[in-house]
Protein backbone atom coordinates (compact mmCIF):
# COMPACT_ATOMS: atom_id res chain seq x y z
CA UNK A 1 0.00 0.00 0.00
CA UNK A 2 1.36 3.42 -0.95
CA UNK A 3 0.53 6.78 0.52
CA UNK A 4 0.73 9.64 -1.95
CA UNK A 5 1.12 13.20 -0.74
CA UNK A 6 0.71 16.18 -3.03
CA UNK A 7 2.59 19.26 -1.86
CA UNK A 8 3.14 22.62 -3.51
CA UNK A 9 0.85 22.30 -6.50
CA UNK A 10 1.29 25.04 -9.03
CA UNK A 11 -0.24 23.31 -12.03
CA UNK A 12 -3.90 22.47 -12.44
CA UNK A 13 -3.96 18.69 -12.32
CA UNK A 14 -2.32 15.34 -11.88
CA UNK A 15 -3.93 12.83 -14.19
CA UNK A 16 -2.58 9.40 -13.32
CA UNK A 17 -2.02 8.19 -9.77
CA UNK A 18 -1.13 4.63 -8.76
CA UNK A 19 -3.74 3.41 -6.24
CA UNK A 20 -2.54 1.14 -3.40
CA UNK A 21 0.26 -0.28 -5.51
CA UNK A 22 -2.20 -2.31 -7.59
CA UNK A 23 -1.31 -0.67 -10.86
CA UNK A 24 -4.85 0.72 -11.08
CA UNK A 25 -5.02 4.41 -11.87
CA UNK A 26 -7.53 7.08 -11.10
CA UNK A 27 -8.02 10.57 -12.46
CA UNK A 28 -7.10 13.07 -9.76
CA UNK A 29 -7.31 16.80 -10.25
CA UNK A 30 -6.59 19.75 -8.04
CA UNK A 31 -7.41 23.31 -9.02
CA UNK A 32 -5.23 25.63 -6.91
CA UNK A 33 -7.31 28.65 -7.89
CA UNK A 34 -10.47 27.21 -6.28
CA UNK A 35 -9.12 24.57 -3.89
CA UNK A 36 -11.34 21.96 -5.57
CA UNK A 37 -10.07 18.38 -5.50
CA UNK A 38 -11.75 15.77 -7.68
CA UNK A 39 -11.13 12.10 -8.28
CA UNK A 40 -12.98 9.21 -9.85
CA UNK A 41 -13.24 7.63 -6.40
CA UNK A 42 -12.47 8.37 -2.78
CA UNK A 43 -12.17 5.54 -0.28
CA UNK A 44 -11.85 5.55 3.49
CA UNK A 45 -10.53 2.63 5.52
CA UNK A 46 -13.54 0.83 7.01
CA UNK A 47 -12.46 -2.77 7.57
CA UNK A 48 -14.20 -4.22 10.65
CA UNK A 49 -10.93 -5.89 11.65
CA UNK A 50 -9.42 -2.43 12.18
CA UNK A 51 -12.18 -1.18 14.47
CA UNK A 52 -13.22 -1.54 18.06
CA UNK A 53 -16.98 -1.00 17.84
CA UNK A 54 -18.12 0.88 20.93
CA UNK A 55 -21.83 0.82 20.13
CA UNK A 56 -24.41 1.04 17.38
CA UNK A 57 -25.70 4.52 16.59
CA UNK A 58 -28.97 5.40 18.30
CA UNK A 59 -31.21 8.45 18.56
CA UNK A 60 -29.46 10.16 15.66
CA UNK A 61 -32.60 12.05 14.65
CA UNK A 62 -32.35 14.11 17.83
CA UNK A 63 -28.76 15.03 16.97
CA UNK A 64 -29.56 15.75 13.33
CA UNK A 65 -32.46 18.04 14.25
CA UNK A 66 -30.03 20.26 16.19
CA UNK A 67 -27.65 20.76 13.26
CA UNK A 68 -28.08 24.03 11.44
CA UNK A 69 -27.86 23.67 7.67
CA UNK A 70 -27.13 26.81 5.67
CA UNK A 71 -26.94 28.22 2.18
CA UNK A 72 -24.06 30.69 1.99
CA UNK A 73 -21.41 32.61 0.08
CA UNK A 74 -17.84 32.76 1.33
CA UNK A 75 -16.66 36.13 2.56
CA UNK A 76 -14.35 37.96 0.16
CA UNK A 77 -11.22 37.57 2.26
CA UNK A 78 -11.38 33.75 2.26
CA UNK A 79 -9.77 33.64 -1.17
CA UNK A 80 -6.40 34.02 0.57
CA UNK A 81 -7.09 30.52 1.98
CA UNK A 82 -7.72 29.07 -1.49
CA UNK A 83 -11.53 29.22 -1.30
CA UNK A 84 -13.60 30.59 -4.16
CA UNK A 85 -16.14 32.99 -2.68
CA UNK A 86 -18.28 33.88 -5.68
CA UNK A 87 -20.63 30.87 -5.89
CA UNK A 88 -23.44 29.66 -3.65
CA UNK A 89 -22.59 26.82 -1.25
CA UNK A 90 -24.56 24.53 1.08
CA UNK A 91 -23.30 23.10 4.31
CA UNK A 92 -22.90 23.45 8.04
CA UNK A 93 -21.39 26.02 10.37
CA UNK A 94 -18.46 24.33 12.09
CA UNK A 95 -19.04 26.17 15.37
CA UNK A 96 -22.65 24.91 15.52
CA UNK A 97 -21.68 21.35 14.60
CA UNK A 98 -18.83 21.39 17.13
CA UNK A 99 -21.35 21.95 19.95
CA UNK A 100 -23.47 18.99 18.84
CA UNK A 101 -20.99 16.42 17.45
CA UNK A 102 -17.47 17.67 18.22
CA UNK A 103 -15.84 14.63 16.57
CA UNK A 104 -16.90 15.97 13.16
CA UNK A 105 -14.96 19.23 13.51
CA UNK A 106 -11.19 19.73 13.29
CA UNK A 107 -9.01 22.79 13.75
CA UNK A 108 -6.78 23.43 10.74
CA UNK A 109 -4.36 26.31 11.26
CA UNK A 110 -6.78 28.12 13.57
CA UNK A 111 -9.82 27.68 11.31
CA UNK A 112 -12.49 25.06 11.92
CA UNK A 113 -13.20 22.46 9.22
CA UNK A 114 -15.98 19.87 8.99
CA UNK A 115 -15.35 16.19 8.27
CA UNK A 116 -18.37 15.94 5.98
CA UNK A 117 -17.90 12.27 5.08
CA UNK A 118 -18.21 11.28 8.72
CA UNK A 119 -21.79 12.54 8.96
CA UNK A 120 -22.97 9.91 6.44
CA UNK A 121 -23.46 7.12 9.04
CA UNK A 122 -25.59 9.50 11.12
CA UNK A 123 -27.73 10.29 8.08
CA UNK A 124 -28.16 6.60 7.25
CA UNK A 125 -29.19 5.79 10.83
CA UNK A 126 -31.53 8.79 10.83
CA UNK A 127 -33.28 7.48 7.71
CA UNK A 128 -33.62 4.06 9.33
CA UNK A 129 -35.12 5.65 12.47
CA UNK A 130 -37.56 7.65 10.35
CA UNK A 131 -38.56 4.51 8.47
CA UNK A 132 -39.47 2.81 11.76
CA UNK A 133 -41.60 5.86 12.63
CA UNK A 134 -43.26 5.84 9.19
CA UNK A 135 -44.09 2.14 9.42
CA UNK A 136 -45.59 2.66 12.88
CA UNK A 137 -47.69 5.58 11.63
CA UNK A 138 -48.88 3.54 8.63
CA UNK A 139 -49.96 0.74 10.96
CA UNK A 140 -51.77 3.22 13.24
CA UNK A 141 -53.40 4.85 10.21
CA UNK A 142 -54.64 1.50 8.88
CA UNK A 143 -56.10 0.63 12.30
CA UNK A 144 -57.86 3.99 12.53
CA UNK A 145 -59.29 3.59 9.02
CA UNK A 146 -60.61 0.19 10.01
CA UNK A 147 -62.19 1.64 13.16
CA UNK A 148 -63.76 4.50 11.20
CA UNK A 149 -65.21 2.06 8.66
CA UNK A 150 -66.67 -0.03 11.50
CA UNK A 151 -68.23 3.07 13.07
CA UNK A 152 -69.70 4.15 9.74
CA UNK A 153 -71.04 0.67 9.16
CA UNK A 154 -72.65 0.58 12.64
CA UNK A 155 -74.22 4.03 12.11
CA UNK A 156 -75.67 2.98 8.76
CA UNK A 157 -77.28 -0.07 10.37
CA UNK A 158 -79.22 2.15 12.80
Amino acid sequence: SYNVMFVGFSSGSVSSVNVNGTGATTKFTYAPSTGLVTATDFAAASDERLKFVVSDLENTLELLKKIRTVKYYWKEDVEKYGVEGSKINYGFLAQNLQKIIPELVVDVDGRLSVLYEKIVPLLVEGVKEQQVQIESLRKDNAQMKEQINELISNLQKK
